[in-house]
């Protein structure tokens, strides 16, 4: 979902139907922060992950 919006806002006529642009950036902008947040536990779960086989050395 987040490629295709990005594709979509990428087209040459995308900004032609101004109203639809701006819902599609919302929507973009707002997966993005989604996939963002979930990036970041991941990268703290794995972290965490780390420190317990050290821990365990």
């Amino acid at each position: 979902m987040l490629a295709e919006l990005e594709e979509k806002s990428a087209l040459p006529s995308f900004w032609d139907d101004s109203d639809n642009a701006r819902t599609t950036m919302q929507e973009l902008a707002s997966l993005k922060d989604r996939v963002g947040v979930w990036r970041g536990l991941e990268s703290r779960a794995r972290e965490l992950y780390e420190l317990l086989e050290l821990a365990s050395l």
